[in-house]
């Protein structure tokens, strides 16, 4: 199964930061999927993280918010069409998974080509919602994932727009998705602090003035606690903050900071709204003004929670101090859990699971062996897999099992061959090697150790000596589990 998703992220990372966390739960599903990500979002430390392939694309000459380099580094949109599906049909995906903005002549151009195409679509504003509707533009895809709850998706919509969404057979709500990263190592962070959360591609200038205002309000009510700033790619250094203030370069590990913060001051952006609430941090709401989004009616709804203020940003400071010392009184909030990626992630892999013509089962060597030629009901529909992460495989063993597995009716080419690899010297070439005169769909080899990467790369480079039209991998055995 391959599958290629886009991101297409302008200023933010919302758009990235919910692709890598839908990727991240469909890999724990299979994690023999071959994935790619193609996007114009600048956070390398994101996309490393994620552990798949990525293409960067340049920002499009006309999208509203770009302010990205100069024009010279930005590309028309017909031109950026051109490229995107260029890539994509070389790529030859099952799947082309968007996130919330897709152009529909793309669409329409894989849909020909009998691509499957689905459309993860946040809540924008209704002038953007009903563009869309009018224009027909969701009809063009296979399915839609709606990450939202239906209540927060519907607050303050307007009943028809929410009752065409409600229609859409295709449409499923999926509720929240929290982009959560395993934290590799322990955070720096002062002993108490206030966590601002300006956005994911950082400040800018509509927003600099109120955060500003909010570092020295939080001094002056409290002079011991720290404020730490995270600063997104598209972020100046800030300047005349308090100066207790610490300036965080990597969000990356934002999740850690959330848990344990006093409070956060959030701009109301998708991905931070959703890790606020799923962490039950105490915030200081105050959203801007953006011309898809829906940033408003996102804080409002949770106006009742508890720990939460909603303030306009032409708030001065004495109210401020003020709703600051209201907010260190008021009950801490709960944790709320949020699986909206893995049903967005499910959705997704059974949707593309359907279209596919073939599936996939693993057998044992000891399986194949005893198995008959009734245990296959339709052999030429299977991607057989053989042997496990616990099995040593030698090569007459495996060429016993791929002669009878082809006498029942099953292809070379549907067979893979999964094994543990030797923790002394991998075995992969040699394995690549003999299997040359077939033509198997892959070798997978089974890391159960730390590999230097030295060897790693004296391994693949006699792998890529071999003339085979076999792919291979080598796995690490903890991420079976998912990333």
């Amino acid at each position: 199964m391959k599958i290629v998703f886009i991101s297409c992220n302008d200023m933010g990372a919302g758009h990235i930061r919910r692709t890598a966390a839908i990727i991240r739960e469909i890999m724990s599903i299979d994690y023999s999927i071959d994935a790619l990500i193609i996007t114009n979002s600048t956070y390398i430390s994101l996309l490393n993280r994620v552990n798949i392939p990525y293409i960067i694309l340049p920002h499009i000459l006309s999208a509203p918010r770009s302010k990205v380099g100069s024009d010279s580094s930005r590309i028309t949109k017909t031109l950026y069409n051109s490229i995107l599906l260029s890539t994509i049909r070389l790529y030859s995906p099952n799947a082309v998974v968007f996130d919330t903005y897709a152009d529909i002549d793309v669409v329409k151009a894989l849909k020909a080509q009998g691509v499957f195409c689905i459309l993860v679509y946040r809540k924008c504003n209704e002038s953007t919602a009903l563009k869309l509707i009018r224009s027909g533009a969701f009809t063009f895809f296979d399915k839609i994932v709606i990450p939202h709850d239906c209540d927060e998706f519907s607050f303050n919509m307007d009943g028809r727009i929410f009752s065409h969404f409600e229609s859409i057979n295709n449409a499923i709500f999926t509720g929240p998705i929290v982009h959560a990263v395993k934290c590799e190592h322990k955070i720096a962070s002062p002993s108490r602090f206030v966590l601002f959360m300006p956005g994911g591609g950082g400040y800018d200038a509509i927003q600099l003035d109120f955060f500003k205002r909010c570092s020295w309000a939080i001094y002056n009510t409290d002079p011991t606690l720290k404020c730490i700033f995270p600063c997104g790619p598209f972020s100046s250094h800030p300047t005349d903050f308090c100066h207790n203030t610490e300036y965080l370069y990597d969000e990356i590990e934002l999740s850690e900071y959330i848990k344990k913060c006093q409070f956060v001051i959030s701009h109301g952006g998708y991905n931070s709204v959703n890790e606020i609430i799923r962490y039950g941090a105490k915030v200081i709401f105050c959203s801007f003004y953006r011309k898809t989004e829906e940033q408003n009616n996102r804080v409002l709804f949770y106006k009742s929670r508890k720990g939460t203020i909603i303030v306009d940003e032409s708030i001065d400071s004495l109210d401020l101090q003020y709703e600051i010392i209201k907010l260190i009184q008021a009950e801490q909030p709960e944790c709320n859990h949020i699986s909206g990626a893995a049903k967005a992630a499910s959705i997704i892999f059974n949707q593309i699971a359907s279209k596919q013509s073939k599936r996939i089962i693993s057998l044992t060597l000891e399986e194949i062996q005893k198995c008959r030629l009734g245990d296959f009901i339709e052999p030429s529909i299977l991607i057989v897999r053989i042997g496990n992460i616990h099995e040593n495989l030698s090569n007459e063993e495996v060429d016993k099992c791929i002669d009878r597995l082809t006498s029942f009716g099953v292809e070379e080419c549907d067979i893979e061959l999964w094994y543990r690899e030797d923790s002394e010297k991998l075995i992969l070439p040699n394995l690549l090697q003999h299997f040359t005169k077939k033509n198997l769909r892959k070798i997978v080899g089974i890391l159960q150790t730390q590999i230097s990467q030295n060897i790693l790369y004296v391994t693949f480079e006699a792998c890529r000596n071999i003339k085979t039209s076999t792919r291979y991998d080598l796995i690490s055995e903890s991420n079976l589990c998912g990333l």
